[in-house]
């Protein structure tokens, strides 16, 4: 697990069972003076900003009489004291599972969370036209549907450097036109991008060619995400299409590391896979893309 994983694993368990103890989160949330969160941790250190915070006061509704049109929707990604303004309450993806957690105090994160080093972003905006289960902060997390809290935003915790990494590397792939399949034969590394809703004529195809890569001696990076355009799902959210994804992952998966087609003779033991998955699934982007690495066994 990266460093960066496990410093946002351990401020959500920090902020969860700050969150599981509705007295002091609701005294928290309404406090706008000194209150501190009382779970800081040395080992959430990393996250954790060295100057003093305090909780922001639960934002109010009040009427300007300069103007009464709406303030203007927000054209890049809702971060930080933005998503606070909009609800108290969200819910967070796991960075190392993609699955929801929470709802967390909106507060709560916020003053914990290092802000050199991290932001929180929004990923799915709230629904509460949709909202069909409300929440009560005194009940226990384990009495709770997190994935039925549609009133409150989808959020994540987003490591800076690596945003920054992954955003230069977006733009260069894309200044030098890379295919989506990049075809030359021999070692390296190559990567194949898919849909979540790709046909089977062109999975088959391009697991194909991405194969005989690989039996090349290349190493096959293989990424699953939402078509341009299409609606961004997260994990967790609907129980058969997350069934749908694995079974798609599972399916790429053997199709590249099947045993050689060539028949054994009578007797002899039957061919085992040519290939292995490098690591675990790596579900990024809210859960809405997933990345797999798979290479050769050696002297096959």
């Amino acid at each position: 697990m990266r460093a960066s994983q496990q410093a946002v694993s351990a401020l959500t368990g920090a902020v969860r069972e700050f969150a599981a103890r509705p007295s002091l989160a609701a005294a928290s949330l309404t406090r706008p003076s000194s209150s501190r969160l009382a779970v800081a941790q040395p080992s959430i250190g990393r996250l954790l900003s060295s100057t003093s915070a305090t909780f922001a006061a639960p934002p109010t509704k009040t009427s300007s009489s300069s103007s009464s049109s709406e303030p203007p929707k927000p054209t890049g990604p809702i971060r930080d004291d933005a998503i606070l303004a909009l609800s108290q309450y969200v819910r967070l993806v796991d960075p190392n599972t993609g699955s929801l957690a929470g709802p967390f105090p909106t507060s709560a994160i916020l003053t914990k969370l290092d802000r050199s080093k991290f932001f929180l972003q929004q990923v799915a905006p709230a629904q509460p036209h949709r909202s069909t289960t409300p929440y009560d902060p005194s009940a226990p997390p384990s009495a709770v549907d997190v994935t039925r809290l549609v009133q409150f935003p989808i959020c994540r915790l987003i490591d800076k450097k690596e945003e920054f990494d992954r955003m230069r590397n977006a733009k260069r792939a894309s200044s030098s036109s890379t295919p989506s399949y990049a075809s030359t034969s021999g070692g390296g590394s190559k990567e194949v991008q898919l849909t979540w809703s790709v046909s089977p004529n062109d999975l088959a195809h391009k697991l194909s060619k991405a194969r005989k890569e690989m039996i090349r001696g290349a190493r096959i990076n293989l990424v699953v995400t939402t078509e341009s355009g299409g609606r961004k799902y997260v994990k967790g959210l609907n129980a058969k299409e997350d069934e749908r994804r694995e079974a798609l992952l599972k399916e790429i998966e053997e199709f590249l590391c099947k045993p050689a087609e060539e028949s054994t003779g009578e007797g002899e033991e039957k061919a085992g896979p040519i290939a292995r998955r490098l690591q675990d699934v790596e579900w990024q982007r809210g859960g809405s893309a997933a990345v797999m690495s798979f290479e050769c066994f050696r002297n096959k």
